[in-house]
């Protein structure tokens, strides 16, 4: 058990709680099994931190804090490591968010449908409220986007 153990985590990182039930088919006995995850913390195989800090770098590219955090919560992630990294996270949030929507749609709406569509879509990926209004305020004149003061507000 301890060679799938070490496969899996050679593969990619994962936290304590999701390794646990990957290998649980596994085991002889739940004894086993939380020694085997204990070991593989001392020996520093297995960290939520890491396993969190990684997470948050490659799905904060697409997603917000909010969604996020829901998401490290499922995977059994401690509650303070999460408040940790998601106030680091609400940092950079904007960046994400002006990137995520350029993306997707690269010019603001000209109606109302169509800029609750966009903003639906970004709360959709678990993007605050306040992060929002921030990109839209940004992006309200009327002539064309102006990325220099989106530069000047994130």
């Amino acid at each position: 058990m301890r060679n799938r153990a070490l496969g899996y985590l050679a593969r990619r990182e994962y936290a304590v709680a999701e390794l646990h039930r990957k290998l649980l088919p596994y085991a002889e006995s739940v004894a086993e099994l939380e020694s085997l995850i204990s070991d593989l913390k001392s020996e520093d195989y297995l960290s939520d931190l890491r396993f969190a800090q990684q997470f948050t770098e490659i799905r904060g590219r697409r997603f917000g804090v909010r969604r996020i955090g829901y998401e490290l919560k499922q995977r059994g992630v401690s509650d303070e490591i999460i408040e940790t990294l998601l106030v680091q996270m609400k940092r950079e949030e904007f960046n994400g968010i002006k990137n995520v929507w350029l993306k997707k749609f690269g010019h603001l709406a000209e109606d109302y449908p169509g800029r609750m569509k966009q903003q639906r879509f970004l709360q959709q990926r678990g993007f605050s409220t306040e992060a929002i209004q921030r990109l839209f305020s940004a992006l309200g004149d009327k002539d064309g986007l102006n990325f220099a003061s989106m530069d000047e507000i994130g």
